[in-house]
Parts: C-alpha cells; sequence; structure tokens
C-alpha cells in the first residue's frame, strides 16, 4: 500500500501539471484565433449607430490583449465600442457579441462540439 501510494501521488500531480499548461496553452490559442477572426471581420453595417462589441472571456485579459482587439475593431469599425466582460463559464478563449451576431471561439463550446459537454 505504501508503494502504491508512494507512486501515485507523484503520477496525479505531473497528471495536473500537464492539464494546467495545456488548458493554458489551448486558452492562448483559442483567443489568438479569435483575434485573427477579428481582423478579417467584415461586417454590413446597417445603421449609422456605432457598433457595440462584448467581449467576454473567462478571466480578465491582459492589458496588451485588450489594447489589441481593440486597435482592430476601431480600425474596422470606427466608433465601435468595446466592453470586456467575464464569465468562468465558457472556461477559456473568448466570445464576441455584436448587434444580432456573435464569435465564439470558446473551450466551452469547442468541449461541447466534440461530445465532451452537454
Amino acid at each position: 500500500m505504501r508503494i502504491l501510494v508512494q507512486v501515485l501521488i507523484p503520477q496525479l500531480i505531473v497528471i495536473a501539471i500537464i492539464v494546467l499548461v495545456l488548458k493554458k496553452t489551448l486558452d492562448k490559442m483559442l483567443i489568438d484565433m479569435a483575434i485573427k477572426k477579428l481582423a478579417l471581420l467584415e461586417y454590413e453595417k446597417k445603421s449609422a449607430d456605432p457598433i457595440q462589441f462584448i467581449v467576454t472571456s473567462h478571466k480578465e485579459l491582459r492589458p496588451a490583449r485588450q489594447e489589441n482587439i481593440q486597435k482592430i475593431l476601431t480600425k474596422n469599425f470606427p466608433g465601435a465600442q468595446v466592453l470586456f466582460h467575464q464569465d468562468k463559464k465558457i472556461l477559456g478563449g473568448i466570445m464576441i457579441k455584436y448587434d444580432q451576431s456573435s464569435m465564439d471561439c470558446s473551450l466551452r463550446t469547442r468541449l461541447k462540439e466534440g461530445g465532451f459537454l452537454k
């Protein structure tokens, strides 16, 4: 029993570290993907009102990422308003909502699409 504990605990610690590293890497990749999609976003504006973008992430985005998103949106959509929110339910990545549309680059959606979540 003692040997089992000596072997099992270090293995569980290694697995936990690997999962945390993979989650962080996947989160970064999903956010980068969303930023690239934003740069390519074309939107036919139907009104003269400025578009409001709501960017939701699972944790607060670093200021450099927020500035990058803000710069892309104001370049492509002059007068755009960008609001940043946090929602731990999305698990990672970001979601961007504007007008009646949305761009979902969240980990939760990817897990649902893969059949890992209901």
